[in-house]
């Protein structure tokens, strides 16, 4: 199996998300756990999550491990995609809820990808699924734009202020940035080249908050169902979204993809 550098540092990232949820007992990230407040020894069951995303992470790594590392992330991040719905349902008129499904649905698209790669697999078979997970990313790149276009002003608040020339500015170019890779992976005009952009940008959001131990979290408050909390962290979700980006970059539209995969 050819491996490129955006599936090692998918598996790294799963690694490096585990040891911070352990180390700095960090648990605000999975706010599908955090909402799931009736269940007994629901911190056993976040510790038990981050081991199996260092596992899953470490098996990544090797071509023979690679299918069941895939598979472990794959159905965590599956898992909280769906303990999302509820809240969708519940207030379908506030985008955080679609926001928060989506995060997650990118992390299984990846997962999904890196399966049907690392084995095994019939050609048919193996073009289905990459299509699947390459074009359930394109669309989770679209909630990214979304999210950050409705909560503008608070993504503007993450930016630093001495970055000159302001705060809503890079707001309102990155969120940009996302609309263009997002039509680009969809459309497979220049999607390599987006891609590439887009693992820069974001390799940039994960440096700015990846050195930092915490973040302070935003809160809107409001009433009725327009209440919400941007509860994952920037410095987790920056990290995440530059490995998925970095696999991307290495996946171009998928017919192209797997034509190029038989290859090897």
């Amino acid at each position: 199996m050819k491996y490129s550098l955006g599936r090692y540092v998918y598996g790294l990232a799963a690694i490096g998300s585990g040891i911070c949820a352990l180390v700095w007992h960090d648990f605000s990230n999975w706010h599908q756990i955090k909402a799931l407040a009736d269940i007994p020894h629901r911190d056993i069951l976040t510790y038990v999550v981050a081991t199996i995303e260092i596992l899953g992470g470490v098996g990544i790594q090797w071509p023979r491990t690679a299918r069941r590392g895939a598979v472990a992330l794959g159905a965590i991040y599956f898992a909280f995609a769906l303990l999302g719905v509820p809240l969708i349902i519940e207030h379908p008129l506030v985008y955080n809820g679609f926001g928060n499904f989506f995060e997650q649905l990118s992390l299984a698209s990846g997962a999904m990808i890196l399966y049907a790669c690392s084995g095994p697999t019939a050609p048919t078979r193996k073009k289905s699924l990459v299509q699947v997970g390459y074009y359930s990313f394109g669309i989770c790149v679209v909630s990214f734009a979304l999210e950050q276009l409705f909560y503008l002003s608070e993504t503007a608040s993450l930016v630093p202020k001495w970055i000159p020339p302001g705060q809503m500015f890079w707001a309102m170019a990155t969120t940009a940035a996302f609309a263009l890779a997002a039509i680009a992976l969809l459309t497979g005009f220049m999607a390599r080249l987006a891609s590439r952009l887009t693992t820069a940008m974001i390799l940039g959001f994960g440096l700015r908050y990846g050195c930092r131990r915490s973040l302070p979290i935003p809160i809107v408050s409001g009433t009725g169902p327009k209440v919400w909390r941007l509860s994952r962290s920037p410095r987790r979700r920056g990290l995440w979204r530059t490995f998925l980006a970095g696999l991307a970059q290495r996946s171009p539209p998928p017919r192209v993809w797997v034509k190029t995969a038989s290859r090897g």
